[in-house]
């Protein structure tokens, strides 16, 4: 066999391996300490776009004051449609101070082409005077922090997007992780170097 065929097809097969094994990517970390922590702001999360087809698999909230009623769910939408992707069960049970995070059962595919938001209704929010301090996963883009502004109306269940209330000082009540997809150009070198070497062995039998 042609040993320059084979080692491309080993090293396709090893990058595909490889991104659908690797741990799953914070959206953000704040890599700050918090000016505040604000009370009753209802729900609080961001919204954001991807830079390139991800897919969800975990969504998290940051959870400070366990008895003063911390997140009860986390929701994912898709602005553009106002369509709810996700929420995750009741979590208030057993959680820890920071951020605690819920698998989905199943990863939730988002295009390039609309935008999105995760939120959560959190009593006690960490908020900062800037995100200059914070970093992003690759994929993710166009990131803007909102609250729904709505006090204790807006706690007990996440409603509609609350895109549009910008959140200043910027709270940060809610996060996920999530998975890259491998660029089309991996599988099309795949089944290019695949069709190399039956095309080898159809000329060496031939």
């Amino acid at each position: 066999m042609n040993m320059k065929y084979t080692a491309s097809l080993f090293a396709a097969l090893t990058l595909g391996l490889a991104a659908a094994t690797a741990a799953p990517i914070i959206a953000y970390n704040e890599n700050a300490v918090a000016d505040s922590n604000l009370a009753g702001y209802g729900a609080s999360g961001f919204n954001f776009k991807a830079g390139s087809v991800i897919q969800i698999t975990d969504l998290g909230f940051f959870a400070i004051s366990i008895g003063g009623g911390d997140a009860p769910t986390v929701a994912l939408w898709n602005v553009t449609t106002n369509t709810q992707l996700a929420v995750t069960p009741n979590l208030i049970s057993g959680i820890a101070p920071g951020w605690n995070y819920y698998t989905l059962a199943a990863p939730i595919t988002l295009n390039t082409t609309d935008t999105y938001q995760v939120l959560a209704p959190i009593y006690w929010t960490p908020s900062y005077i800037s995100t200059a301090g914070f970093t992003y996963g690759a994929a993710i883009t166009s990131p803007v922090f909102v609250n729904s502004g709505a006090g204790w109306g807006g706690w007990t269940q996440p409603g509609a997007p609350v895109a549009n209330v910008e959140s200043g000082p910027f709270a940060t009540g809610a996060n996920f992780k999530y998975d890259a997809i491998p660029e089309p150009s991996t599988y099309a070198l795949l089944l290019m170097d695949g069709g190399g070497v039956l095309l080898y062995r159809r000329r060496v039998r031939g």
